[in-house]
């Protein structure tokens, strides 16, 4: 139980944040909008980094590492990245943007790039704590 917890930890950590900060009114910074805003960086990289945790959890629960649960993980963090978008829509100072769920988007698929390496760092990882 507590090695399943292990590797979905980081997914629901990060997932949790982005709620939360979701929640906030938008920071100063991000309020001016430019054609590509410094924002769309920041999406992409935090759904890039949902999609490693959501892949490193099915990792941890046994799951072969393949395209079926590579995709999966990348359906789940744009899908996460759309209702974000709507829970954004009913807080004060937000707001949803198509924009936002395309660089979130963006940044789950660029997972698929590292896809190889950071599989094999996954099952070291699940090895050694496996010993």
């Amino acid at each position: 139980m507590l090695k399943r917890l292990w590797g979905w930890l980081p997914a629901l950590v990060l997932m949790g944040t982005i709620f939360y900060i979701s929640s906030q009114p938008a920071p100063e910074i991000f309020r001016t909008k430019y054609i590509f805003s410094q924002d769309k960086f920041l999406h992409i990289a935090v759904y890039f980094a949902l999609a490693i945790f959501l892949a490193r959890a099915f990792v941890w629960e046994g799951k072969e590492w393949g395209k079926k649960w590579l995709w999966i993980a990348v359906g789940l963090s744009a899908f996460y990245g759309m209702t974000d978008e709507i829970h954004q829509s009913f807080v004060p100072e937000r707001t949803a943007e198509f924009a936002d769920w395309v660089a979130d988007l963006i940044g789950a698929l660029l997972f698929l790039i590292t896809q190889r390496p950071l599989g094999a760092l996954l099952k070291w990882e699940k090895s050694l704590l496996n010993k």
